[in-house]
């Protein structure tokens, strides 16, 4: 009997481990109900570690004062829903397995207003273990945690905290150079600023994989294998770089493997920091042709399109060239479209339109066209 309950623990230890998350965010937003907020949590999953029995059925938020580190309060979020994330070339993405998945938990909570009035702020916290053994710039990643983590100020501040854009299912291709956006928005206006940081371990571990309420010091951050600092997260020429104001990350990578990173935002009122979050990230290194695709070119109606109307009473399609040995993938303002993968894209909103060419049987670098503005049309007379 010993040691049937000796083997269920180890069987439940080992699939409460969170080595399927590759990263996620919290969420604080507003609702109209006064003081009453939408908390979401995103896990981002490899769907190839993904299994019934390591994913959270309901997720723990912990609430802080940040002047004394006092828990102020607990709130569950159920699990809602998953979304698939687009990859801009198949042929990599398949050629590395490369299957990820969004994983959203959230729910609507009223705060009171006594329990958030210090001028000092708050913050939450989500802690989970443990990482991807194969992670190749921090130690020990496989008994290392994860920490996801937000700021934000007392309720006599009205705020929504920034929220990071869906991301790009992307993969980076050694010694070529490479760009991600990682912007956020924020509904109050605020002015957004972006760095790199180091991520957090936390105060989990293989003996306690799902972080608790007991008191706390702190949250440990990751250590750095000996090559890597937090100047060069991504090692390359240049390194893993973000521009503070665009959120555009940037790196020619020197170096095969898998990289972990965080990105703080900080969202700043008048010239005061009210309020910042951070997103844990992973991104993977990998070898690709330096064989090109030619580059596509976006057609209307037989003639290459720079600028063209839509509305919704009068339906458009956007074309390129097609052959049966490339792949596509359609972008609407820089975001990989679901499912757009054909050579032909019907368009359904404004913005601007554009299109990614791969090989698809060939892992290589990829190409992409022109960009096409979308703008909004005039209707047509109703007889």
């Amino acid at each position: 009997m010993k040691y049937f309950l000796l083997i269920v623990v180890l069987f439940t230890t080992f699939h409460s481990y969170g080595r399927h998350i590759v990263g996620g965010e919290i969420r604080m937003q507003v609702t109209a109900v006064p003081n009453r907020f939408s908390f979401t949590l995103i896990q981002f999953w490899d769907e190839n570690t993904l299994t019934s029995g390591n994913r959270d059925p309901s997720v723990e938020l912990l609430f802080y004062r940040k002047r004394d580190n006092q828990l102020i309060q607990k709130v569950s979020l159920p699990f809602v829903s998953t979304r698939n994330i687009s990859y801009k070339n198949q042929a990599c993405a398949s050629f590395r397995s490369l299957r990820t998945l969004e994983g959203t938990y959230t729910s609507q909570i009223t705060l009171k207003s006594s329990d958030y009035s210090d001028a000092g702020g708050y913050y939450i916290v989500w802690e989970r273990c443990c990482r991807n053994d194969d992670i190749n710039n921090i130690q020990s990643p496989g008994s290392s945690g994860m920490v996801f983590y937000l700021e934000f100020p007392p309720l006599t501040i009205p705020n929504s905290a920034p929220e990071f854009s869906f991301p790009n299912g992307d993969y980076i291709c050694k010694d070529q150079a490479f760009s991600m956006n990682v912007s956020a928005t924020d509904n109050d206006g605020d002015e957004l600023r972006y760095s790199l940081v180091t991520p957090m371990r936390g105060n989990t571990g293989r003996n306690n994989p799902i972080g608790d309420d007991y008191p706390k010091a702190g949250y440990p951050l990751v250590e750095w294998v000996p090559t890597v600092s937090d100047r060069n997260m991504i090692p390359g020429n240049p390194a893993l770089a973000i521009d503070s104001r665009s959120g555009l990350l940037t790196v020619t990578a020197s170096q095969l493997g898998l990289y972990v990173f965080t990105v703080q935002c900080e969202e700043f009122r008048n010239g005061v920091r009210v309020g910042l979050v951070r997103r844990d990230f992973q991104l993977l290194v990998i070898e690709c042709s330096k064989t090109t695709p030619p580059e596509p070119v976006i057609t209307y109606n037989k003639v290459k399109a720079e600028q063209v109307e839509y509305c919704p009473e009068r339906p458009i399609s956007l074309e390129t060239d097609t052959a049966p040995n490339w792949s596509f993938q359609w972008q609407l303002n820089g975001n990989n479209i679901a499912g757009a993968t054909s050579s032909t894209l019907t368009v359904q909103d404004t913005g601007s339109y554009s299109v990614v060419k791969s090989f698809k049987n060939l892992c290589s670098k990829d190409t992409s066209s022109q960009v096409v503005k979308v703008l909004p049309g005039t209707p047509p007379q109703r007889l």
